[in-house]
């Protein structure tokens, strides 16, 4: 029995080892996914942002513009169901709502400052 004790440690070490290895790789994986989506979903905000601003401008009509914010909360959020494949009818008019509230508020902060 005394002979298979190196063996044996030799071996839960190495299974150690891996084990480390693999979590390390699923962590940094996960932490790149994570920026990636970020990235997507910034770039697909500006996009949209700057085509609803071109888009009132160009209408000649007295217009706000929504702070990007609104726009990247929005496909955030987004990014996130498609991830999780959840994007249903009832999810995504959840999100709209969600986003709507935010509009509301950042309009009711907008008009306490024009009050005070």
């Amino acid at each position: 029995m005394s002979d298979y004790v190196p063996l044996i440690s030799g071996f839960v070490g190495a299974l150690i080892g891996a084990a480390a290895s693999i979590v390390t790789i699923l962590i940094q994986s996960r932490i790149h996914d994570r920026r990636e989506r970020w990235r997507m979903a910034v770039n697909i905000a500006l996009e949209d942002y700057k085509l609803h601003i071109g888009t009132l401008t160009k209408s000649g009509q007295p217009a706000t513009f929504l702070p990007l914010v609104t726009y990247l909360h929005y496909y955030l959020a987004l990014m996130e169901l498609i991830e999780k494949g959840t994007v249903t009818a009832e999810s995504v008019a959840k999100l709209s709502r969600d986003n709507e509230h935010i509009i509301q508020k950042i309009k009711e902060t907008n008009d306490n400052r024009k009050s005070s």
